[in-house]
């Protein structure tokens, strides 16, 4: 089992860190439901969070793995739950961006760029 980067968090801790990234990038208008628990059979195979979303009526549900579900596998770094929770945040951000699902390799550079910026945001 890898360790996190940082202390286990309680649900309480991580739905403040939650309500804290929702207004830092100004989320407020979209209805967001949050399974900040998740397990990894919620989740398609290797994600450590989704998000679930409608860019019309603004309406998401955004995942992320639990601790004790992430074991390192293919991934040679450890988890930090609070940049898989911006990360997933900032595809709301961002989701007409990502609109095509056809175009791969848009999609790809949109999805290292939400990285990049998660990164950038929670700078560790």
């Amino acid at each position: 089992m890898t360790e996190t980067n940082q202390v286990k968090l309680t649900l309480e801790e991580k739905e403040k860190l939650a309500d804290h990234w929702v207004k830092r990038l100004q989320l407020g208008d979209w209805d967001i439901k949050f399974d900040l628990n998740a397990s990894r059979n919620q989740m398609g195979e290797g994600s450590l969070g989704e998000a679930r979303l409608n860019e019309v009526t603004k309406q998401a549900a955004i995942l992320v793995l639990k601790n004790e579900d992430f074991d390192g596998g293919e991934y040679a770094f450890t988890f930090d739950f609070e940049r898989t929770l911006v990360h997933e945040l900032l595809h709301l951000k961002l989701c007409l961006l990502e609109s095509d699902s056809d175009n791969e390799l848009r999609n790809r550079v949109v999805h290292q760029l939400l990285e990049d910026l998660a990164k950038a945001f929670v700078n560790r």
